[in-house]
């Protein structure tokens, strides 16, 4: 995966590092550089991520690693303020009779599989102008290795490779009774995806679906029916979190590998939903309108405990309790003293 110096440099100070000792350092904490070019005034550095570092597959991802190992301070939460001011319109809900669900300005989100989707962010942005994107945008984009397409698009692909969290937009004129469900598929069902081939829907596939068919098969490809043009006027940003086996099993199926698959089928955060959204509304313009933030199964941080005795036989009594305090702390862990050792909690990103 490439990664721009520059953009890193937004979450983490990069200042007084040479690109030839930034690369140690992404060496040193266990990231093989693949190669280094130069773009413009700008450092790009194509790192090896292994498959099971889905948190470090994003420019924040890989400034929290940084910032850890140089010892300076660690990005912090979102930097996005709401649209409007206001604070997103949460459906915490415990499922009942159609699912958990949230209607905002005739807007309509629903989930109805929880156990596929545990939760669905949707933000509705009025008036836009379909058009390229800001320089700064397209040029981080191409910088990477992405072709830009339009403000929208790039938007969901820039926030991606900025936080981690895959995102899709909807022509949202064009979805029936402005209704999201989130849902199983149903057999001999199909869908035309925005590659154009027309691909068959399971039971066991999880379905975005407006009130009368399927736009998009989650975590994986939207649907051509509702994709974005230069007709588009009204947008409908979703950022979800999906079952990793799920996503897996489709796209296994299909034959299907996106940039979104990749990390739905490794688990992303499914707290930054909100945060997401709000970042690409902000890149997109138009007027945007505060989340819809429907939650049918809730993910918390879990705390493990770390006994003193197994961290002293792990580390062959190198490391003690407060330099392992220290170094959690660091990447970004909750960490505190117990009884017998250490207790860890591990952020929903990890």
């Amino acid at each position: 995966m490439k990664f721009s110096r520059d953009w890193l440099n937004d979450y983490v100070d990069l200042s007084g590092l040479s690109d030839e000792k930034l690369g140690e350092v992404l060496t040193n904490i266990g990231h093989a550089i693949e190669a280094v070019e130069k773009h413009a005034d700008d450092t790009i550095f194509d790192l090896e991520v292994t498959t099971n570092r889905v948190d470090a597959m994003s420019h924040r991802g890989m400034a929290r690693e940084l910032a850890a190992a140089l010892g300076r301070p660690s990005p912090v939460a979102s930097r996005h303020p709401l649209p409007g001011g206001e604070g997103p319109h949460q459906y915490p809900l415990p499922p009942g009779e159609g699912g958990p669900k949230g209607r905002v300005r005739g807007l309509e989100i629903r989930i109805d599989a929880p156990q596929m989707c545990h939760r669905y962010t949707a933000l509705a942005i009025r008036g836009v102008k379909i058009t390229t994107s800001p320089i700064h945008v397209a040029r981080r984009l191409e910088a990477v290795g992405l072709r830009p397409i339009n403000n929208v698009v790039d938007a969901t692909n820039y926030v991606m490779l900025a936080l981690g969290h895959p995102l899709h937009a909807f022509d949202l004129d064009k979805l029936a009774d402005a209704a999201i469900v989130v849902r199983a598929g149903k057999s001999g069902e199909t869908i035309k995806t925005l590659d154009g081939e027309t691909r068959k829907i399971d039971p066991q596939t999880v379905v975005i679906a407006d009130a009368k068919r399927a736009v998009a098969l989650g975590g994986i490809i939207g649907g051509f029916e509702s994709e974005i043009t230069s007709e588009t006027r009204n947008v409908l940003l979703e950022c979800a979190w999906f079952d990793p086996s799920t996503v897996r099993r489709t796209a296994r199926r299909l034959g299907i590998n996106t940039d979104a698959s990749y990390r739905f089928e490794r688990r992303v955060d499914p707290n930054d939903t909100v945060e997401a959204a709000v970042a690409a509304a902000e890149l997109i313009g138009g007027s945007a309108e505060a989340p819809i933030d429907v939650v049918a199964l809730e993910d918390k941080p879990e705390t493990l405990p770390l006994r003193s005795t197994r961290l002293q036989e792990a580390s062959g009594g190198i490391i003690s309790d407060g330099y392992a305090l220290e170094l959690f702390r660091r990447l970004g862990f909750g960490a505190e003293k117990s009884h017998d050792g250490l207790a860890i909690t591990v952020p929903t990103y990890r």
